[in-house]
């Protein structure tokens, strides 16, 4: 009998420790291997605009997506379907359109993927697209910039070319390599 009640107590003791040991380590949150912090979304919006204005309370920029995840312990954001309008007041605006993006900590850069297009239409210079499959933009430099292949494209020309830097409210074009373009002469 007594050995039945020693082994009792021991099974009760390891019980006992057990359930303390798993008490504390839900308690104590995330281990230490993940920073202190869980990579959890803190809020999620659903077809939501962003409109940033100048000192003169005109849009500087403006971020649209269909769903945006934002995510507390690094300050960053998932988007779904991201627009991104850069306005400049001597230029038309910029619009830059992507099936994917991730907003960086605060906001200073904005990774696009999953077929990026960038635009500017203007009646007077008429227009320029360029596309590419990813693209990191600096909405506040209005600037944007790629390592992968890109085409740009205007009524009057075709250039292939991987790699680009974009000044765009300087209207700057810089192609990195491999250039490749067609060009439509106007007619004598």
């Amino acid at each position: 009998m007594n050995r039945r009640v020693a082994l009792a107590a021991v099974m009760a003791l390891l019980l006992a420790a057990a359930s303390v040991w798993f008490s504390r380590s839900t308690q104590q949150g995330p281990s230490e291997a993940t920073g202190g912090q869980r990579h959890v979304s803190d809020y999620k919006m659903h077809n939501f605009t962003a409109t940033y204005m100048d000192a003169d309370g005109r849009p500087e920029q403006r971020l649209r997506a269909v769903d945006m995840v934002h995510f507390a312990d690094d300050d960053t954001a998932d988007l779904s379907r991201p627009r991104i309008t850069l306005y400049s007041p001597d230029t038309s605006p910029w619009h830059i359109v992507a099936g994917r993006g991730h907003v960086g900590p605060g906001g200073k850069e904005v990774t696009l993927d999953k077929g990026v297009r960038a635009s500017r239409h203007d009646s007077a210079e008429g227009w320029v697209e360029m596309v590419t499959r990813d693209m990191r933009v600096r909405p506040d430099d209005h600037y944007a910039e790629t390592d992968s292949p890109v085409t740009i494209i205007d009524p009057k020309s075709v250039v292939h070319a991987v790699g680009m830097q974009a000044y765009m409210k300087t209207e700057r074009l810089i192609l990195l390599s491999e250039v490749q373009g067609r060009y439509a002469a106007p007619p004598r």
